[in-house]
């Protein structure tokens, strides 16, 4: 219970008020939009404000959403494959804001939930829960910029 309280009070601020709330799911995916959902319910879900692209020629489609501050990754059937998520997003996980807060805070959320988290220089990654986060220096005290959620082998 302790543990709880303190995770609580250090992540006090990061709890959404007055923002629509994206809540991200444990295994990949948003609540109301899984992992491997079609580029149509993708688009339905978050709206008709997207400029599609592709990173390389021979790489598969990416939808973004400059207004919301998301990313939409697809795979070659064109299936949701990641989702990711910066300013002014506000993906949380468990009610906790991940974009809002410090790497080191951040980085606290995601080790609670997963022993496992692989830390990276400018960031971390848990595969069991299907989510990570990233800033550009990776340092504790600085600002995640962006996270993700994606499904099982995303990284593989």
């Amino acid at each position: 219970m302790g543990e709880k309280r303190s995770l609580r009070r250090l992540t006090d601020r990061a709890y959404c008020r007055g923002m629509t709330e994206l809540a991200l799911e444990p295994g990949g995916g948003l609540r109301g939009l899984p992992i491997g959902s079609s580029k149509g319910n993708v688009r339905t879900f978050f709206g008709d404000k997207h400029q599609p692209f592709k990173r390389t020629p021979e790489g598969n489609p990416i939808d973004y959403w400059a207004d919301a501050g998301v990313f939409a990754y697809y795979d070659s059937d064109e299936r949701l494959e990641a989702l990711e998520f910066a300013s002014p997003s506000n993906p949380t996980l468990n009610g906790l804001a991940l974009i809002s807060v410090s790497m080191g805070e951040a980085t606290q959320i995601l080790q609670s939930l997963d022993p496992k988290l692989r830390l990276e220089p400018d960031g971390a990654t848990s595969t069991q829960l299907g989510i990570g986060v990233w800033s550009s220096t990776g340092e504790v005290d600085q600002p995640v910029m962006s996270a993700i959620t994606f499904g099982p082998g995303y990284y593989d």
